[in-house]
């Protein structure tokens, strides 16, 4: 294990460095802080204490390592030395897209979108892309065929396509002044919202789709609570706690990943916590990668980037493992499950 130390120091006091170290009986590589030495690990704050595995991966984020949690940073270091891999580990920088990426198709639109989602393949049915255009959903084929739009007099929202009630069938969840969830010819299944003032938002956090005989869910922010929906518009479970939440995410085995200010919180099915992490200072959950049954990876960006979009659920290469595509305009980059850029 190698021990490399940042000294901030300017100019004027880099000459007392030597004699720091001797008072102090240290003897390790002291490093010059600078700009571009910096570019990739957010800091924040000093100090701040990273590890870094043999891949040359973040294995240990500064909140881990400050005092907070001594006893897994030693599990983390003791694996590391045995050769064992992370359980998680982190990337916090964003590259720009490769040259080489190419225009596969564009369709006109003669308002602004408010808002763009892909929607992934089901069954026989090949992806789509939805955008509301106006107070319109429109749709496309991932070839860029026009699928029709349907006018839903909601100005601005939220967009999620996903198999609810498992009849193999894409739906359609629009949240804007009211949650509405349509079936693939437009018609509406139910609706939530719409009433007072507190009501008028209504907060996406995260839509699952039916799976191994389970039907599907819908989670909303209300206030400072976290409510989970079935397919058939029933609320199954409400969890309080949560004003300051900002990302939530699918984890495995059926949990769910909640930051909430600078933690990361494991919920199982039922709304239980389970586990909670510390997260990167001021960094956002973006996704999380799954590298394999019980490895994965969270990915962390720019809270304050809103064009920022983060995408884990396509294998771009044929390995067999979901790469990480990353949208940060007017850039676009990807990444494989290791962490290399693929190129086009």
């Amino acid at each position: 294990m190698t021990v490399l130390a940042v000294a901030t120091d300017g100019p004027e006091t880099r000459s007392r460095i030597p004699s720091f170290l001797k008072k102090q009986h240290l003897s390790l590589t002291v490093l010059l802080d600078d700009a571009k030495g910096r570019a990739g690990y957010e800091v924040n704050g000093v100090p701040s204490l990273y590890v870094i595995d043999r891949q040359g991966w973040i294995a240990g984020v500064p909140a881990e390592s400050l005092g907070r949690d001594e006893k897994k940073l030693g599990q983390t270091l003791d694996g590391l030395l045995e050769g064992k891999p992370p359980a998680k580990r982190t990337l916090m920088t964003l590259q720009r897209a490769p040259a080489g990426w190419g225009e596969i198709w564009q369709a006109p639109a003669e308002e602004m979108i408010e808002t763009l989602t892909i929607a992934s393949p089901l069954g026989s049915a090949g992806g789509e892309v939805a955008a509301l255009v106006g107070e319109r959903l429109r749709r496309w084929s991932a070839t860029g065929v026009s699928l029709g739009d349907w006018n839903l007099r909601i100005p601005y929202g939220e967009v999620f396509g996903a198999d609810l009630d498992g009849n193999g069938k894409r739906d359609w969840i629009v949240a804007g002044e009211v949650l509405t969830v349509l079936d693939g010819d437009g018609e509406q299944y139910w609706s939530i919202g719409g009433g007072d003032e507190s009501d008028r938002r209504v907060g996406i956090l995260a839509v699952r789709s039916a799976h191994g005989g389970s039907p599907g869910e819908i989670l909303i922010r209300n206030g400072d609570s976290i409510v989970r929906w079935d397919y058939k518009g029933s609320p199954a479970w409400q969890k309080s706690g949560f004003r300051d939440s900002t990302a939530v995410f699918q984890g495995p085995g059926d949990t769910l990943l909640v930051q909430s200010g600078s933690r990361v919180e494991v919920l199982n099915r039922e709304g239980r916590r389970v586990a909670s992490n510390p997260a990167p200072p001021y960094c956002q959950l973006k996704g999380r990668l799954q590298r394999d049954d019980t490895h994965f990876q969270e990915i962390f960006g720019d809270p304050d980037a809103y064009q920022q979009v983060v995408e884990t659920r396509y294998d771009l290469d044929g390995d067999g493992a979901n790469d990480l595509i990353v949208v940060d305009p007017p850039a676009l980059v990807a990444y494989d499950a290791a962490g290399s850029v693929l190129t086009a």
